[in-house]
């Protein structure tokens, strides 16, 4: 399965392309921000799911959510959103 990991922290691409390699998925992809993931999923067929940060510059996760559910295709992609933000107004 391939999977679209977006974050704009290298960091945190890394600890989770880690975990899921450590899981056994081996066909992962990334992205800095919604506008990068937005070009990824467009070159790249088969992605399957979706991770993504909330909080990222150009194109935000809640953004990306929307543009990926506006197109067809996608409209059944697992979608999984993360953030480190830990308040309550910013957790959904």
């Amino acid at each position: 399965m391939k999977i679209l990991v977006v974050d704009d922290s290298s960091t945190m691409r890394r600890i989770i392309k880690n975990t899921l390699n450590r899981l056994g998925y081996t066909e992962l992809f990334e992205g800095e921000h919604g506008v990068q993931a937005w070009e990824v999923l467009q070159q790249n067929e088969g992605i399957g799911v979706l991770i993504t940060d909330w909080n990222m510059p150009e194109m935000n996760g809640l953004e990306l959510v929307k543009k990926v559910r506006g197109e067809k295709k996608y409209e059944d992609m697992p979608i999984i959103m993360v953030t480190t933000e830990g308040g309550k107004t910013e957790v959904i």
